[in-house]
């Protein structure tokens, strides 16, 4: 039988088994001679003609240091050939061209005798990695070696292929919920069903890639660029084996909060398509096998697992582990070897593909575990880092962090897992942050982190508002701890993010709020030690009551010995009546109407226009104008969907930003303040003076989520906007309802609008 009869009479599944890999890179690769090849077609002698005359331009210009792009590409190939003019139009049809190319790659003879070697190369298309064939055929000798041309361009693509690598390590293989098993399922040419267990392989993906890159030619097996591409996948461990034509990417694990996967992992995919499709294929054929003879009484067992096993599969339990292990003893236990025909083997050599395939996911699964729990713990080191940095960012405080707390929302639940954890994320936010460990008040662990790349501006922050705000206080004394630490590891991290000039401005600033503190510790420490009215005021009550004897009696003795006495009383009720604690505090009145849960949502007291006020009447006169003006623009009468009017600290802020130019041109007490942060810092205060503040518990806060949530209170006391605020929170509560911390997060809010709302209302009086 001709090689060609042989060619076509090849068995389905031997057409769709997975190429066998070659040696490697560095195997030599022969090309014979155009004459070793006789009755080439007139379109093979003139490609051979074409490709003669490349690589001699090729190499007159450089040898072996050749660019791909020099090469013939097979795209190019048909454009290549309208020169010659020998060739009738048939002879440069694709159909001709596609003969041709089969001839002079020993298509039949499996390539022992090509004359041109093809070898692909990877190119960036509209953003699409799409391949470009190469033909190769110096034609300088007998027999040439091109073992150079494929690295040439193997090493061309690399970049493309670490795309694809990275790419799919995020991506997992797209499989039906119903139905996993229907991405190995295909009809053969009959119209059976057939399972081809290797179509998940990373060799089928790249084998893809390249037959679009043959279009609208045949496809031409180059096994070599299949085999390069998943040895340079597993040096970079990026690929794993599963069978030696089977890999598999190694995907990256994505977690949500509460632990589990964000997306399948590779190997689950994998696992279940695997099992679904081997289960519809044996059930297929199986009793196809019994119909005529059962030679073990095999039928009973099949019935067996139909009715009992199959049936009852729970949902989401349709793969599962002991169901597959069951599949499994049922295809291990068929008769095949009593069962001689043509198709048996086909079925049989499936089935064991499939199996094998089936057995190395079911290991690699019992690994996840531990993938799962690296993964997690990665994920939260990153998403904590990335929190702290965009909360120094905007806020320009230090963040406090429950550790375990941390760890638990992140679904690590054992103790010893928990343990393990702690002592790791300890360790990663020293090593990445500026950090401070302290216990709290219920002896929990607690972590006060910043991203030293702000150093210079949080520490500015916190020494102005350090003198009005006791919790500021406590953290610039946290912050400079955490400072000096930084500078005695000389961390290079420290205000990199800050412009030099404007750390210098920064810091004379610092030095200047320093000075000035100083100065204010000393009159407040005097002013604790002595009332110095009290003490005036006695001293000159008794100077009177001296004088006054004096001119009565007549006597200068109530002159001499009144003075110093009247010295000394007042001095003693200096003392005695001495200052205990500041008389007036703009921040009681702010910490009254709102009770901050985190460093976050403190407010700039220092640049308020209220720092130097002492009439309290007169400050919320003032408060109540800025606060009218204000709502007009940030909580306008009019607006698009009611979201419009719900705000977090940080929203409220820009919106102030966004109107702070009309809004002062419109309030006359602040038309001639020139520090634009002051007139800021006065609308937000003078705003949440006027509205309903909610506070989140901190347990309930999910990361990057607003802990306190800011309503004016008109809108709060209109049943119907509370009503309208409270469903756009139902909504937001089932998009999220996978979400465990989401969901409590938003319950609590739903919560508050519809049954706990009175607590925000003033109270009657009667």
């Amino acid at each position: 039988m001709s090689n060609a009869s042989n060619k076509k009479n090849r068995s389905e599944i031997e057409e769709l088994e997975l190429e066998k890999p070659y040696r490697g890179a560095g195997t030599p690769i022969k090309l014979k001679s155009p004459q070793s090849m006789t009755n080439l077609s007139a379109t093979a002698k003139c490609i051979m003609d074409e490709l003669r005359e490349r690589h001699k331009g090729v190499k007159s210009r450089g040898g072996n240091n050749i660019h791909p792009g020099e090469l013939l590409t097979l795209d190019k190939l048909q454009e290549s050939l309208q020169k010659y003019s020998n060739l009738s139009t048939q002879s440069k049809s694709t159909e001709s061209i596609d003969l041709a190319l089969k001839q002079i790659c020993d298509w039949e003879g499996d390539g022992m005798n090509r004359i041109v070697y093809l070898y692909p190369f990877l190119v960036n298309n509209n953003n699409k990695v799409a391949a470009k064939i190469a033909l190769i055929a110096p034609q300088t000798s007998i027999e040439v070696d091109v073992s150079h041309f494929r690295e040439i361009c193997f090493n061309y693509s690399k970049g493309m292929i670490d795309i694809i690598l990275g790419n799919r390590s995020k991506k997992v293989k797209e499989i039906e919920e119903e139905e996993p098993g229907k991405i190995l399922m295909y009809k053969t040419k009959s119209g059976e069903p057939w399972l081809y267990p290797h179509l998940c392989s990373m060799e089928s993906e790249i084998t893809m890639l390249l037959k679009r890159a043959f279009k609208p030619y045949s496809y031409i097996s180059v096994r070599d660029f299949v085999d390069d591409f998943i040895a340079y996948g597993r040096e970079k461990n990026q690929l794993k084996r599963v069978l030696d034509n089977y890999h598999m990417i190694i995907d990256k694990l994505e977690m949500n909060p509460d632990g589990t996967y964000k997306r399948q992992p590779e190997t689950v995919v994998h696992y279940r398509a695997q099992a679904d499709g081997l289960e519809k294929f044996c059930l297929h054929y199986f009793p196809k096998f019994l119909e005529n003879s059962d030679p073990t009484n095999y039928r009973s067992k099949l019935t067996h697992y139909r009715k009992d096993i199959l049936e009852n599969a729970e949902e989401g339990r349709k793969q599962s582990r002991g169901k597959v292990k069951e599949l499994i003893n049922l295809v291990n236990e068929f008769p095949f070897s009593r069962i001689s025909s043509e198709l048996s083997k086909k079925v049989e050599y499936t089935c064991s593909q499939s199996v094998k395939i089936l057995d190395v996911m079911i290991k690699d699964m019992d690994s996840l575990i531990e993938r799962k729990f690296d993964a997690i713990q990665s994920s939260l080191y990153e998403g904590i880092v990335n929190y702290v940095s965009e909360h120094t960012r905007k806020e320009l405080t230090l963040l406090s962090l429950d550790v375990k707390q941390e760890i638990f929302r992140a679904g690590i639940k054992d103790e010893g897992d928990i343990n393990a954890a702690v002592d790791g994320l300890k360790t990663h936010l020293k090593a990445e942050l500026g950090t401070y460990e302290m216990s709290n008040e219920q002896g929990r662990l607690m972590m006060y982190c910043v991203d030293q790349g702000y150093m210079a501006s949080v520490l500015h922050k916190l020494s102005s508002l350090s003198n009005t705000d006791p919790e500021m206080a406590e953290q610039l004394n946290i912050a400079k701890k955490i400072f000096e630490d930084l500078k005695l590891r000389n961390d290079p991290r420290i205000n990199g993010k800050i412009r030099e000039d404007h750390v210098n401005r920064l810091v004379e600033d610092i030095n200047r709020f320093e000075r000035d503190a100083l100065e204010r510790q000393k009159r407040e420490n005097f002013r604790r030690k002595y009332n110095l009215p009290a003490g005036l005021s006695a001293t000159i009550f008794c100077l009177i009551g001296s004088f006054f004897l004096a001119s009565v009696e007549s006597n200068v003795f109530f002159i001499v010995t009144g003075i110093p006495l009247s010295f000394i009383i007042g001095f003693i009720s200096a003392r005695f009546f001495r200052v205990r604690k500041n008389i007036i505090d703009i921040e009681k009145l702010k910490k009254n109407l709102i009770s901050s849960n985190s460093s976050s949502e403190q407010m700039d007291d220092k640049s308020t226009i209220f720092a130097s006020e002492e009439n309290k009447s007169s400050k919320e006169e003032k408060t109540l104008e800025i606060s009218k003006i204000a709502e007009m623009y940030v909580f306008p009468s009019t607006y698009n969907k009611i979201e419009d009017k719900i705000y977090d600290s940080s929203s409220l802020r820009s919106k102030i930003n966004s109107n702070l130019e009309e809004i002062q041109r419109k309030i006359p007490i602040l038309m001639k303040e020139e520090d634009m942060n002051k007139v800021a810092s006065s609308i937000e205060f003078a705003l949440l003076s006027h509205s309903v503040v909610i506070n989140i518990p901190r347990d309930l806060v999910p990361r990057k989520m607003p802990g306190t949530i800011i309503i004016n209170k008109s809108d709060f006391k209109t049943p119907l906007l509370r009503n309208q605020m409270a469903e756009f929170f139902r909504a937001e509560l089932e998009k999220n309802k996978v979400d465990k911390q989401l969901v409590k997060y938003y319950t609590f809010l739903v919560n508050t609008f519809e049954m706990e709302y009175h607590k925000y209302l003033p109270k009657k009086r009667f």
